[in-house]
């Protein structure tokens, strides 16, 4: 990890040292003062503009392939299946800006980051953000759920009549947390997102208890984890229900 500083004495200056030993494959983050940079591979030429601080770094296919980063604002996390790759790509970068190297990634936009170095694996969860959502929606002491949804009920337009249709309950702002849940470590829940989402602007007392099983789910999962192992390959499964949208009659 690396973080930005202003000049200072020699003392004060420079990186802390990488254990050799250290996982290769684990992300390293780096901050870094933004400046405007440009690729000049895939750009036309009459659009780059190079800076002078900028090293040159050779562009090998494998170097290209082996050491990626990911950028948010100025954090910097690093991707390499290669030390030596890793270490050039922190080298490049520390001699065109002043960065600091503060370690593995263990926190990065919300997300934790936890490494198993046995079997080579990496955790994501946002197990504080789950507790944060649950307290703001009230459902912090709520029962936990085994699902997040009802294999039984299917969700209609229907259910919101005149008779069940409930104001001042913050559906679209619910939705929309578990949506950013869904999206980042819980595809777990994912279905029953986007199930209860098509509801955002006519939604019912049915829908409403939809969105608050799902949180009931959450309570009892806070803890679980989307780990990445490097040991194991990613399979996905696919299949169509017959139509079970009962209002368009499509495969959900």
């Amino acid at each position: 990890m690396f973080r930005p500083h202003n000049k200072r004495s020699d003392n004060e200056q420079g990186e802390n040292e990488e254990d050799p030993n250290d996982a290769s494959n684990v992300p390293e983050r780096m901050v870094t003062q933004p400046t405007e940079v440009h690729d000049e591979r895939n750009v036309p030429e009459r659009n780059v503009r190079r800076s002078s601080r900028i090293p040159k770094i050779k562009k090998s296919d494998d170097f290209i392939y082996v050491a990626s980063a990911t950028i948010y604002v100025d954090d910097l996390l690093i991707f390499s299946k290669d030390i030596n790759d890793r270490d050039n790509l922190k080298k490049a970068l520390s001699e065109a800006f002043h960065m600091k190297d503060i370690g593995k990634a263990k926190h990065c936009i919300g997300l934790n980051i936890t490494y198993d170095e046995e079997i080579k694996a990496i955790s994501l969860d946002q197990s504080k953000y789950i507790k944060e959502i649950l307290a703001t929606f009230g459902m912090a002491a709520c029962k936990p759920a085994a699902t997040p949804s009802d294999p039984s009920q299917r969700l209609s337009v229907r259910m919101c009549n005149t008779d069940e249709v409930i104001e001042n309950v913050p559906y679209q702002e619910a939705v929309g947390s578990l949506l950013y849940l869904a999206q980042g470590t819980r595809p777990d829940i994912a279905h029953a997102v986007n199930d209860v989402s098509r509801f955002n602007s006519n939604h019912g007392k049915a829908h409403w208890q939809a969105v608050k099983r799902i949180f009931r789910y959450l309570k009892g999962t806070v803890n679980l984890k989307l780990r990445y192992d490097s040991n194991k390959e990613l399979i996905g499964y696919s299949d169509a229900d017959w139509a079970s949208d009962v209002d368009k009659r499509r495969s959900c």
